[in-house]
């Protein structure tokens, strides 16, 4: 917003009257403040790893060319429906689905090597030939894979991306943004195999059935490797870059706890892409810390229900993981608590009976979290309750009537041995 001076009205002068010569003075707008921190970045997001919250945003739903960072849907897809040591062959049809002039690790008809092998060569040397390997490995087809890429990004929200290849590729339908793109990082970084494949500096690709040496990997990302970039924190990092698109960057660091989700897209070079990221990781974790709360302290609810002096139904209340509250920085955290808390616990309906992690600093709650629920209901009807008390009376009734017969019987034999010869 651009501010301006306001001043005093003033008499309307005379249009007749000679004007007294004046100088003449020019209010200077006040220019808008410069936002309090900034990156290079056309589009840029800060997310927190375990919260999803974002921690500083730069038009992080603008679309653009997100580069080789497609690969990381490819080789996430891969990770989620192949075993490791599955063997993939490079098939004809997936020979032919990429230029075969840069990019690549010129994999041959006919190679055969396991999937574990293929989403390094996609992952640290972002190879083309490597990714329509890893399409065909878990699709028909090319094309079926891309739907499945796009289904995928569609189910974790991603509304803002549209892929047309699984390489990168440039293409004009095949966008992204930064906050998509962490989007897809914070689920994918849940995949075990997918976070050591992110993170990894170098891989050794064994000889295969066609060649009878390794093939030596160096990740392409920097800031994992022992360069002027190296970011000791960082846990992972993928780059890319086309012609139309400039560089993009995606990068996972960790620190006191605390991991942190940097993208950055449309760089108009590496270094401002490496800049940007450390200085965005440097800016989380000087601003915010993490405060954790196991499951275990939190602790269990139980709650029993009765309606009409009725027990209609038990109800438990759990947490499945742990919790982290993201604070300022100079905050003092030492007073924070997690406590769990049983909502309209005297009410007779289970289904308003809820639960939730209540987080509080210096007594003042500063946010919740709902509980699990487990509720098992009992039946109160009159069938339910008196059948079996009758079941229990024919039950005693039966066992009384068959010690009568037994008396009865008894009794005779008695009878017959008292009884005078006759």
């Amino acid at each position: 917003m651009v501010l301006t001076p306001a001043y005093a009205e003033e008499e309307t002068p005379d249009p007749e009257a000679s004007p007294e010569p004046e100088a003449s003075v020019i209010p200077e707008e006040t220019p808008e403040p410069e936002p309090a921190y900034s990156v290079n970045a056309q589009s840029a997001v800060l997310v927190d790893m375990t919260s999803g919250n974002v921690l500083f945003e730069q038009d992080k739903d603008k679309q653009l060319d997100p580069a080789s960072l497609t690969k990381l849907m490819t080789v996430y897809l891969a990770t989620e429906n192949l075993s490791p040591q599955k063997e993939l062959t490079m098939s004809a049809e997936a020979f032919e689905t990429y230029d075969h002039s840069f990019g690549v690790l010129w994999f041959e008809q006919g190679e055969t090597m396991t999937a574990e092998s293929v989403e390094y060569a996609a992952m640290i040397a972002s190879a083309n030939d490597a990714a329509a390997m890893l399409a065909e490995g878990v699709s028909a087809n090319q094309a079926e894979f891309i739907n499945r890429m796009n289904n995928t990004a569609s189910s974790l929200g991603m509304n803002h991306t549209n892929y047309q290849n699984p390489f990168g590729i440039h293409n004009a339908e095949n966008y992204s943004s930064a906050h998509d793109t962490a989007l897809l990082l914070r689920k994918a970084m849940q995949n075990e195999q997918f976070r050591t494949l992110f993170g990894a500096p170098s891989y050794s690709i064994p000889p295969t059935n066609l060649t009878g040496v390794s093939r030596n990997l160096v990740n392409d990302c920097a800031l994992l490797r022992k360069t002027g970039y190296y970011l000791e924190t960082v846990t992972g990092g993928k780059i890319g870059n086309t012609a139309d698109g400039g560089f993009s960057l995606a990068a996972t660091a960790k620190q006191n706890g605390m991991e942190l989700i940097a993208v950055v897209l449309g760089e108009q070079n590496a270094d401002l892409a490496y800049k940007d990221i450390a200085s965005m990781f440097e800016y989380g974790f000087t601003n915010f810390q993490s405060v954790s709360f196991s499951s275990a302290d939190i602790g269990e609810k139980f709650v029993e229900v009765y309606k009409n002096k009725k027990h209609v139904a038990d109800i438990h209340f759990t947490v499945s993981s742990d919790y982290h509250v993201l604070l300022p920085a100079g905050l003092d955290a030492s007073t924070m608590r997690a406590e769990a808390v049983v909502n309209n616990e005297t009410e007779t309906n289970p289904d308003v009976i809820t639960a939730d992690v209540v987080f509080y600093l210096d007594d003042l709650m500063v946010g919740t979290a709902p509980m699990n629920k487990e509720v098992t209901l009992y039946d109160t009807s009159a069938a339910a309750t008196l059948g079996p008390k009758a079941r229990l009376y024919f039950d005693y009734a039966c066992i009384g009537v068959l010690a009568l017969f037994i008396l009865r019987i008894f009794l005779k034999m008695i009878h017959r041995l008292l009884a005078p010869p006759a």
